[in-house]
């Protein structure tokens, strides 16, 4: 078997299907997505350090799952229970990604999935994380941070 080769985040938007930009002002009427937000901007979520669950990348914000999903709906106890309600036995957080994938500002996989593998290479060491790979391009209040070089996708 062939090791997967890291792309950027440039070419892994170039490979990117569907380049749908949508204004974020009707985004942040999703819950999950006002509250990544809203998190991010009062550096309650972490972004691009070691153990955060957001990396922004060239032309993707990649979060890190299911972390952040199951980050929300801890914080969001109302919405944990009408989510454990409708889950029957599926995951409670992968409907919250359902939610997500309906918006159409997610990038899928080679494969067709959803999630997605990255490599992080740090100073002394390599790891990989499966994130959910948004479009960078639908949240402008993101264009502040700068994309981090040592993650790599891997589609």
């Amino acid at each position: 078997m062939v090791p997967e080769i890291g792309l950027t985040s440039k070419d892994a938007a170039d490979k990117w299907k569907t380049r749908r930009q949508i204004q974020e002002e009707v985004l942040r009427q999703n819950d999950f997505i006002s509250w990544l937000l809203r998190g991010i901007a009062t550096k309650r979520i972490r972004v691009n350090e070691p153990k955060a669950p957001v990396h922004v990348l060239e032309n993707h914000i990649a979060l890190v799952t299911p972390a952040i999903f199951n980050d929300f709906l801890d914080k969001n106890r109302l919405k944990k229970q009408i989510y454990e309600r409708r889950a029957g036995d599926k995951r409670v957080f992968t409907l919250l990604q359902k939610e997500i994938e309906a918006l159409d500002i997610h990038q899928k996989g080679m494969n067709g999935k959803n999630i997605v593998s990255v490599s992080v290479e740090g100073v002394r060491s390599r790891s990989e994380l499966r994130v959910y790979l948004l479009n960078r391009d639908c949240f402008p209040s993101l264009n502040n941070f700068n994309a981090n070089p040592a993650i790599k996708i891997h589609l």
